[in-house]
Formats: structure tokens, C-alpha cells, sequence
């Protein structure tokens, strides 16, 4: 998949340098930035927030570690879980077509204040490889 004009001229969707050293540090083993990435809200409650039915389109990334998973829009990251965090489990990781990783997320499980349902999408040629490398962690191999 190509990368947009956007990418190569002012590093739109690009995982941030500093994280990207990080990121090195841990072991990279899946990643994909530049890509599309959506997030959607259905009846999502935080505090000065309220959407019955949202959804958010742009830019960003998608990195499996050694340790962690992480999700980037607009170079912030919106999806930050190490891999031996008890919380991954409460993630729904699913594909949504043949290069769409969707990630349910219960938000109240990361912040008590937050209720509802939030959905990630990473449009990404990688995303069987992501999806089977966090079906390999849960297994324990």
C-alpha cells in the first residue's frame, strides 16, 4: 500500500521519533504507520464528552512490541496496552476485512471516568500479522 503525499512531505501519521526510539528499544516486531485509521464512539460518556454515535478519520500507526501494543492518530497515541497488562484480555481484536484490524474497546476498563464503547480501525496490509501475533500472546507461546 502506497503512503499518502502527506507522509513523505510533513510526516503525517508517522510514529513520533522519540516513541519511535523507544519503540526500537523494545523489539518491533509489527508495525505499519501512515496508514488510515478510524475511531468511532457509540454512546461513549467522559467528562465534557458525549456521543451517542461518532466516528473520527485520519492518520496514524500501528505497532506490536515485544511488550506492548500501540495505536498512533495524528502522531498521539490513542492505544497504549502492554502485552502482560490482565486489561489486553478485555480487548475484542477482530479483522474487519482482509487489511481493517478493528479494536473494540470497553473504555471504563482504562479510566473509571469513561463508559460506553469505542471502536479503532487501522487499515493496514499488516493486519492479519498484527492480529495473529496478539492471538499468539494470549495463548501464552
Amino acid at each position: 500500500m502506497r503512503k499518502p503525499l502527506l507522509y513523505w512531505l510533513l510526516g503525517v501519521g508517522k510514529v513520533p521519533p522519540v516513541t519511535r526510539a523507544a519503540l526500537d528499544d523494545e523489539g518491533i516486531e509489527v508495525m505499519d504507520d501512515g496508514i488510515r485509521v478510524t475511531v468511532g464512539y457509540c454512546d461513549y460518556s467522559a467528562p465534557g464528552k458525549r456521543f451517542v454515535r461518532k466516528s473520527e478519520s485520519g492518520r496514524g500507526a500501528i505497532v506490536v512490541t515485544r511488550q506492548r501494543l500501540i495505536g498512533f492518530a495524528y502522531s498521539h497515541k490513542i492505544l497504549n496496552v502492554r502485552l502482560d497488562d490482565p486489561r489486553l484480555d478485555s480487548l475484542v481484536v477482530r479483522l474487519d476485512g482482509p487489511e481493517c484490524l478493528a479494536i473494540d474497546v470497553d473504555p471504563s476498563v482504562f479510566h473509571p471516568d469513561q463508559s460506553g464503547r469505542v471502536v479503532y480501525r487501522f487499515h493496514t496490509p499488516r493486519a492479519m500479522a498484527v492480529l495473529e501475533r496478539i492471538q499468539r500472546n494470549r495463548s501464552g507461546t
